[in-house]
């Protein structure tokens, strides 16, 4: 049994998987012990991989290496099933590799375009010979939303809409739907402007769109893509399981 857990800036997630299956997704600290207590009651073997782009914090750590001895960190340099060619791969976040590797399962050999609508937007690359080329960073939809609020002095903070059906019109009558359009319709051209640069230099491109925003602008999008809701956490469960058999 593989334990992968993925603590961002904004968000704590992990997920059990069995046989390379999803088994149980949580977002709370104390049910993930709860849980690795039931399947060490059933004799089940535990191997996990924790990464964060936020603060794993030490007593975290520590509780889950005292839980499952095979506990693996982005610090140990575990062995990828791609290929890096950042230039500074000791500043690349562990969750972008993962999911450019999730990315890479689901369309081996092919030119890849990976987007994660999370605190930030990550736009990584990976080539058709399963390398990853680098990518880029830009400013996620609350932090848009909390930067117009903080280095103005009249405009209020809004919060990021919770579904699709709070959407945005094309301009905005009020303050505050200048401000809900503005942010996401700027995300929204933004994507569009990223896919169609990606798919007119290779028309046999993938593109895979994951993270906790990206469903506010899926449905405005007409390039064909391929939305995966845990690709982070299915991507950590193969790097996981690669080096856990390599081990033994």
């Amino acid at each position: 049994m593989n334990l992968v857990i993925d603590i961002g800036n904004t968000r704590f997630k992990y997920a059990f998987f069995s046989n390379n299956e999803p088994y149980s997704f949580g977002t709370k600290e104390e049910e993930l012990f709860k849980e690795i207590c039931r399947q060490k009651e059933k004799g089940e073997p535990l191997y996990a991989l924790i990464c964060g782009s936020g603060r794993v914090g030490d007593e975290l750590r520590e509780r889950l290496k005292t839980e499952i001895p095979y506990c693996l960190e982005p610090a140990d340099k575990p062995k990828l099933p791609i290929k890096i060619e950042y230039e500074t791969p000791d500043t690349l976040g562990f969750d972008r590799i993962a999911s450019a590797v999730g990315a890479n399962n689901l369309f081996p050999q092919q030119p890849l375009l990976v987007i994660d609508m999370g605190t930030a937007i990550t736009y990584d690359y990976v080539g058709a010979d399963n390398s990853f080329l680098g990518g880029n960073i830009s400013p996620g939809t609350m932090l848009r939303f909390k930067a117009l609020h903080a280095f103005t002095d009249k405009l209020p903070y809004l919060e990021v809409p919770k579904t699709s059906a709070q959407q945005f019109q094309e301009y905005g009558k009020n303050t505050k739907e200048a401000i809900v359009s503005g942010v996401m319709d700027g995300i929204l051209f933004e994507v569009k402007q990223y896919m169609e640069r990606f798919l007119q230099n290779d028309v046999n491109g993938k593109v895979v769109i994951t993270g906790g925003d990206s469903p506010l602008i899926t449905g405005k999008l007409e390039l064909e893509f391929c939305f995966v809701e845990n690709l982070c956490l299915a991507g950590l469960n193969s790097i996981l399981s690669d080096n856990h058999k390599k081990s033994s």
